[in-house]
């Protein structure tokens, strides 16, 4: 099976759905136990937009193996964009009360609560999952942009900096901080976390906008402001926001702006 298996895959990756669903129905009989079978098998059902053929092959993956928390992943997301919320919900709570340590069900469910617009139950979710797995940055991050949304930005600083403690290297953790310090008004600690994730990324177009906005509006640095701010327009040509950053820089230097 391996090789098959292998096949299969490649021709999925190279966008050959046809072949890679034939050689994983062929497999998928051939191995009728398999959980990760029908997994892949409504991956690939699901990128040619079968959307009931992939919940179809979701469902027989966790019929073989219950606890298969990819196929539980697929199924919930496929569940979300169809807005079948209650579906979505009672899949999770089903694993929940069968694995109520699982830290990784309540992060899923959290997921599901926010697609729902239920942030209060969404909020005691990630505690909860915090509280079962106190390494979860994933938790920690998402509970940031909860309390980013609600600006509860205390709050949502208090997690980021824990999500960093987990992992220094972070880069949407970075993104939000300096967003979130910005709202603040702490710009110099936005600034310090923009530089930081910069390290990560240089070509980061976003960052380097909103660092370049911040060095010319809040430090008084016009001219680092401007020097980032054409970097970041070099690097997303086609971002009218970071076009405008640059025209307004350009038009307090008194100089024309790069076409």
């Amino acid at each position: 099976m391996p090789a098959r298996l292998l096949l299969a895959d490649a021709y999925r990756i190279q966008g050959n759905m046809d072949s890679a669903v034939q050689i994983y129905r062929e497999l998928e009989k051939a191995y009728p136990t398999n959980a990760q079978l029908p997994l892949l098998l409504g991956i690939a059902l699901f990128q040619q937009k079968n959307n009931a053929g992939a919940r179809a092959e979701f469902d027989q993956a966790l019929k073989l193996a219950p606890d298969y928390l990819p196929a539980l992943e697929q199924a919930v997301n496929l569940d979300l964009m169809e807005k079948q919320y209650a579906n979505a919900q009672q899949r999770v709570q089903q694993q929940i009360g069968q694995n109520p340590k699982a830290a990784a069900l309540q992060l899923l469910l959290a997921n599901v609560l926010v697609a729902r617009g239920d942030t209060n139950q969404a909020e005691s979710t990630l505690l909860k999952a915090i509280e079962l797995e106190p390494d979860s940055q994933p938790a920690y991050l998402m509970l940031a942009q909860l309390y980013t949304a609600a600006n509860q930005n205390q709050k949502a600083l208090a997690d980021l900096q824990a999500a960093l403690a987990k992992n220094p290297k972070d880069a949407g953790a970075l993104m939000l901080m300096g967003m979130t310090y910005s709202a603040e008004k702490d710009y110099k600690d936005a600034r310090d976390a923009y530089e930081k994730l910069l390290v990560l990324a240089p070509k980061n177009g976003v960052a380097l906008n909103n660092l370049a906005y911040i060095y010319a509006e809040n430090l008084g640095d016009l001219d680092k402001g401007y020097q980032l701010a054409s970097q970041a327009r070099n690097l997303v040509p086609t971002d009218p926001s970071i076009a405008d950053t640059l025209d307004g820089f350009c038009i307090r230097r008194g100089s024309l702006p790069p076409r």
